[in-house]
């Protein structure tokens, strides 16, 4: 299938080759051009993933109770959101939400402490 699609884009550069030569393209057109896609990207619209991370915050923001599996959670929940990150990008952005699931944690002890004493 991929072989197929790349046949095709070259069929479709062809093409427009010609269209823009206004005739066959030159023999040596091939050997000119790169096709490149870019190394990360995201299908969602920009609207989606707003959307998403505000989902997000509010996931952090109700977080505390169980920091374990909230972590585990958060931690699929950015892989899913933002895609195409290399493994440090995804650890930076792990622990973040990690840090934020444990002060949200330390929060809810000192408001039961203090609800307790």
């Amino acid at each position: 299938m991929a072989r197929k699609l790349g046949q095709s884009e070259w069929d479709i550069i062809e093409l427009a080759a010609t269209v823009l030569a206004g005739g066959p393209p030159p023999a040596d057109f091939a050997a000119k051009l790169t096709v490149t896609y870019p190394a990360r990207f995201n299908l969602r619209s920009a609207v989606e993933l707003a959307e998403l991370g505000s989902e997000f915050q509010g996931f952090l923001e109700r977080a505390g109770r169980c920091p374990a599996v909230e972590k585990d959670i958060a931690r699929a929940m950015i892989r899913d959101i933002l895609p195409g990150l290399d493994e440090d990008q995804y650890a930076e952005r792990e622990e973040a939400a990690d840090l934020a699931i444990d002060a949200a944690a330390d929060r809810m002890a000192l408001d039961a402490e203090s609800l307790a004493g």
